[in-house]
């Protein structure tokens, strides 16, 4: 995959859970994590954005790991979500967590072969 695909398929999970979010209960638990998921699952996108002008490759592996972070945040957010029964779109539910789970896994492998290699490197 290339750094545009990837740069879409983050846009794509960013307005997607931006979709959910419009979708959750208007209650106390529902409002917190609608505002908690908003910022998690657009982070990544711009973090991986920042990432492209990435000053160093020290700076690069920073923000692809502040992006992994925010991930593994968002994908808590739709695991309480689906446990809390927050949101009647478990379509759109699913295909988060499917999404957000194969992001992860991209951002790590990639996170480790830019460790690999910089460890190799020296």
């Amino acid at each position: 995959m290339n750094r545009r695909e990837l740069q879409t398929r983050m846009n794509h999970f960013s307005v997607e859970a931006s979709k959910l979010t419009q979708t959750l209960k208007p209650n106390p638990a529902g409002n917190n994590l609608s505002q908690q998921l908003a910022r998690c699952s657009t982070s990544p996108a711009l973090n991986y954005a920042e990432s492209q002008s990435a000053e160093s490759t020290k700076d690069f592996v920073h923000k692809l790991a502040i992006a992994l972070k925010e991930l593994r945040e968002a994908a808590v957010c739709l695991t309480v979500i689906e446990q809390g029964q927050l949101t009647a779109d478990l379509e759109l539910l699913s295909k988060l967590r499917s999404d957000c789970d194969s992001l992860v896994a991209i951002l790590v492998s990639s996170l480790k072969t830019l460790n690999s290699s910089h460890k190799k490197a020296r």
